[in-house]
């Protein structure tokens, strides 16, 4: 009975668990389709049609949501109409700026007043500007090792705007002039993605590596010591002696099958056998009741009620109970009396 109970708990548990997590992610879902620009927004203000086209022409295409300082390097990245408090932030700006004097691109796709206001602060670093040939007034420009791609009125590369061929011709030309095959569209320009930092977004390569090998180790290590079948439990205390080491490894398989009250049994009338040695009678040919008796003289037996012991022990064994922890505490009762009886 306990058994079903514990697997309908379990089931309840992994429902609510589920429901939780489908309603979390539709709720995410939502948000992200309806972002204004977002590369997941298939509308006519979003970006999903530059981002699959960006796919379908052979780069290696993902969103990126998360703040600079954890861009990946030998890519490029694509802002289209960038959040200004977010992208102009002074943290934002120090790695951004960093990220692309390595030999990274950026593509900042804005209306072109923004770029001649100088509405991005990291325009001013900007070296070597110059036109970019196509449709519309695009600029590009090298910061470091890298570039800074500017292309005018991101209203043409929204997916209402891509309706006209030659917007999504200068993005392409666009994405080969920056020279890397993986391109990331930011989404946390847009709101989306978090910017907590972790303890793992900290570590160095070397240092990740190390901590997966520990964690896999670890599982190892735990499962190894899981599947140990019959190794002793640690009840109390275990007399360390070599008959009791192999006693309690033979009732943790016994408890495994079901069969504590035969282990119990075995135990009980082996005490039985050493209480009437240490009594005076022998091996043989003694009863429970002359056990009973004699003890009750003896100055270490007579404050422990072995009469309501072997009741208790009888009544385990005769019900056929399999309650581990009731064997337990029968187990280490009889114990206590051969570690008195022994010393």
């Amino acid at each position: 009975m306990s058994k079903i109970k514990n697997i309908a708990i379990f089931v309840i548990i992994a429902v609510i668990v589920v429901t939780i997590g489908f309603f979390v992610f539709d709720i995410k879902n939502e948000k992200e389709e309806n972002t204004d620009f977002s590369s997941y927004n298939e509308k006519y203000i979003g970006t999903k049609a530059l981002y699959l086209l960006a796919d379908r022409m052979g780069f290696y295409v993902s969103r990126y949501m998360r703040p600079s300082r954890f861009i990946p390097n030998n890519a490029t990245m694509v802002a289209l109409a960038p959040d200004e408090y977010l992208f102009n932030s002074d943290m934002e700006q120090k790695y951004l700026l960093e990220w692309i004097k390595r030999g990274n691109a950026l593509v900042l796709i804005d209306d072109l007043d923004s770029f001649e206001n100088d509405t991005f602060g990291l325009i001013e670093f900007v070296e070597n500007i110059a036109p970019l040939e196509g449709y519309g007034k695009n600029y590009i420009g090298t910061v470091g090792k890298g570039r800074v791609i500017f292309l005018g009125n991101y209203n043409d590369y929204i997916n209402g705007g891509l309706e006209a061929l030659d917007p999504g011709v200068v993005f392409i030309d666009a994405l080969n002039e920056a020279g890397h095959k993986r391109v990331l569209f930011n989404e946390y320009y847009h709101g989306l993605g978090s910017s907590k930092i972790t303890i793992w977004d900290i570590l160095t390569p070397a240092a990740k590596l190390l901590l997966v090998q520990l964690i896999i180790a670890a599982l190892v290590l735990i499962f190894v010591v899981s599947r140990r079948f019959g190794k002793p439990q640690v009840v109390y205390e275990i007399v360390k002696r070599q008959e009791n080491e192999n006693l309690f490894a033979l009732s943790n398989i016994y408890q495994k099958s079901k069969a504590n009250g035969l282990v119990l049994e075995s135990y009980l009338n082996n005490l039985k056998k050493e209480l009437a040695v240490f009594l005076g009678f022998g091996r043989e040919n003694y009863d429970d009741g002359e056990i009973l008796a004699a003890a009750q003289s003896s100055n270490i037996l007579k404050n422990i009620n072995l009469i309501e012991l072997f009741g208790e022990c009888n009544n385990y064994i005769n019900s056929g109970k399999k309650d581990n922890k009731e064997f337990l505490r029968l187990f280490k009762r009889l114990e206590q009396i051969r570690k008195e009886i022994k010393v």
